[in-house]
């Protein structure tokens, strides 16, 4: 019997999926890259505190990390999606765009936060006390760039 192949629409129904998957991937990859960042930054600066008043150094909070990657997976799809689309748009490849973008999807993700939440706090901590957000959506940016070139999204 034989094989019936697909016709054109279907091939490109499947690339289509294809291409959304890997989008879908490099984010979940610059929500891991972004999130070990910024928790890195956040556990380095609250161990020297701890440490200059004279406390007990204390260890990697792998179910804070958890949590932080759930939150940055809920928050930063938004300037994620408006960074990909704009460069989808205009052809965009360079990973200073990512990067730049980055930091603008950590900065919009912050404001997005506080509006689900109604932790009005947490946007001074965040968002103006620390460079933990910022570095984190470098990183974030940076990772998905490099992804997005090494898989051909852009």
């Amino acid at each position: 019997m034989q094989e019936r192949l697909p016709d054109g629409m279907e091939m490109r129904k499947r690339s289509w999926l294809a291409g959304l998957a890997l989008v879908f991937a490099g984010y979940c990859l610059a929500v891991i890259a972004a999130t070990f960042v910024c928790f890195t930054v956040f556990q380095t600066v609250a161990l020297a505190r701890d440490l200059m008043a004279g406390g007990e150094p204390f260890y990697f909070d792998l179910e804070g990390y958890f949590l932080g990657a759930v939150i940055t997976f809920g928050t930063a799809w938004p300037g994620f999606l408006l960074s990909i689309g704009t460069s989808a748009a205009f052809k965009i490849r360079s990973l200073l765009y990512f990067a730049i973008t980055g930091v603008g999807t950590a900065m919009l993700a912050v404001p997005f936060l506080v509006t689900v939440s109604g932790a009005n706090s947490l946007y001074d901590e965040l968002l103006l006390s620390s460079p933990a957000v910022y570095l984190g959506g470098f990183a974030g940016g940076i990772l998905y760039g490099l992804f997005a070139r090494r898989v051909h999204l852009v």
